[in-house]
């Protein structure tokens, strides 16, 4: 095997991918994201060698190289040649466990599956999984929202303990967050809310009464409706409505006006979101 650095050019980059065989699909999002570092000048070289055969199959690296083609500039890159057409089954690669976001930003999980269910639902449309970068930003600017919300969360039923449920209660936490006394107690009636549902007793709103009541017929599939009702449900302005009924429209409109309030909480976050539409 040889090592070598090499300047990577988008048509140099274009070529290798068309000997791109056995890979796993690409993932739009972290070619896109490589992309956009790319492009503000924040790319670093790693360790991390394309590999590829004597033949020129290319067996790591896809993301990288797909990245360049689409930025339209030239990256340097350390390439490992194999001497032998060795697949991606057959080398000697790193198979251990994948370092979650968890690991690497040294957090709770139960804190960075909220903060990535608050990008996923409520900031970035359609969005999947948040960089690591993205998921610390978050955290750092709703630490103590998401805090509160995690210590009053533990439960074994799926739905009660999940995250998404979560994200939209730390939404109004976030929204309601103040110095005046109403503010306060809105806070502090959420919170009690929140954590009666998830222990299964009587919670005092009727909202999330309601909520509790539709359960059985919810699609309990983590859909953008049913944060939404969620989202409905654990906000102190709706605690006395006793029928929660949203409707697409309703949903996308509910979740436009969330992410303008949110704005300002992370501007960051949004300024990027634009850059990339």
């Amino acid at each position: 095997m040889i090592i070598e650095q090499r300047l990577i050019t988008p048509e140099i980059a274009a070529d290798m991918l068309t000997r791109n065989d056995g890979n796993r699909p690409l993932r739009p999002r972290t070619w896109q994201g490589y992309a956009k570092d790319m492009l503000a000048g924040k790319w670093r070289q790693t360790h991390e060698a394309i590999a590829v055969t004597t033949s020129g199959r290319l067996i790591n690296g896809q993301h990288r190289l797909t990245a360049v083609v689409h930025s339209g500039l030239a990256q340097v890159f350390w390439v490992a040649i194999y001497d032998s057409a060795e697949t991606a089954m057959d080398l000697p690669i790193d198979f251990g466990a994948r370092r979650t976001i968890s690991d690497i930003l040294k957090e709770d999980k139960p804190h960075v599956l909220t903060a990535n269910a608050v990008f996923r639902y409520a900031i970035i449309r359609h969005a999947t999984t948040p960089r690591p970068h993205e998921t610390q930003y978050i955290l750092r600017q709703a630490r103590s929202a998401i805090a509160d919300a995690v210590a009053v969360s533990r439960s074994r039923e799926r739905f009660r303990g999940s995250a998404m449920v979560r994200a939209a209660v730390v939404c109004n936490l976030l929204l309601d967050r103040g110095s005046d006394s109403i503010s306060r107690v809105c806070y502090k009636g959420l919170i009690e809310s929140y954590r009666a549902w998830v222990a299964g007793e009587n919670a005092r709103w009727a909202s999330v009464e309601a909520f509790n009541k539709q359960l059985p017929s919810m699609d309990r599939n983590f859909t953008p409706n049913t944060f939404c009702r969620a989202l409905f449900a654990f906000n102190a302005e709706n605690s006395g409505f006793k029928v929660i009924r949203i409707s697409a429209q309703q949903e996308v409109e509910m979740l436009d006006e969330l992410r303008e309030k949110l704005k300002p909480l992370f501007p960051d976050l949004f300024a990027n979101a634009k850059a990339t539409e």
